[in-house]
C-alpha cells in the first residue's frame, strides 16, 4: 500500500510537544521540591540550606532553558527542510519504505508509538518518522499496527534463538 501526504508545521509541533513533555515535567518537579529548600533555609534560617537550595534552582531552571532551546532549534531546522514536500510511504507486509531511501525491515524498527494525531516509527535511539493520522484510512492504520506486530514477533524470535 502506498501512501501520500506532506508533513505540516502543525504536525512537527504536535510530535515535539508529545516527545518532551516528560522532560518539563521532571525538571519542573525538581524545581518545586529544590524550592522547598528554599524555604526551609528562609524559614529556618540555615544559610547552607538556602544557598543549596538556589543553587540547585538556578541549575534546573537553566537545563530547562537550554533543552527548550534545543527543542525550539531542532524544530526550526526540521521546518526548513520540510518545504512542503509531498512523502510518499510505502506500507510491505516485510518493510517499510519511505520517500526513496531504502527499505527498512519491520524488526528493525524499534518502536510504534501512537499520538493523538500521529504515528511515531522509532527507528533507531535517535531517528523518528512522524504519520500523521489523517493521511492513513482505517486500513492503512490497522496495516500498520499489524505489520509492526508481525515484525515484533519476528525480531523476538530471532532474539530468543
Amino acid at each position: 500500500m502506498e501512501i501520500n501526504f506532506t508533513l505540516t508545521k502543525g504536525d512537527l509541533i504536535d510530535y515535539y510537544k508529545s516527545a518532551n513533555r516528560n522532560t518539563f515535567i521532571v525538571w519542573g518537579i525538581i524545581v518545586l521540591a529544590f524550592s522547598g529548600l528554599i524555604i526551609a533555609g528562609a524559614v529556618l534560617k540555615n544559610t547552607n540550606l538556602l544557598s543549596m537550595g538556589i543553587l540547585i534552582v538556578v541549575f534546573s531552571v537553566l537545563f530547562m532553558l537550554l533543552t527548550l532551546f534545543k527543542i525550539i532549534t531542532v524544530f526550526k531546522r526540521s521546518v526548513q527542510t520540510l518545504k512542503n514536500d509531498v512523502i510518499t510511504v510505502q506500507l510491505h507486509p516485510d518493510f517499510v519504505q519511505i520517500r526513496k531511501s531504502g527499505k527498512i525491515r519491520w524488526e528493525y524498527i524499534f518502536e510504534l508509538l501512537e499520538y493523538k494525531s500521529l504515528f511515531v516509527l522509532k527507528i533507531n535511539k535517535a531517528n523518528v518518522f512522524i504519520l500523521p493520522k489523517r493521511a492513513l484510512n482505517d486500513q492503512a492504520q490497522s496495516l500498520l499496527k499489524e505489520y509492526y506486530q508481525a515484525g515484533l514477533k519476528k525480531r523476538k524470535s530471532a532474539i530468543k534463538k
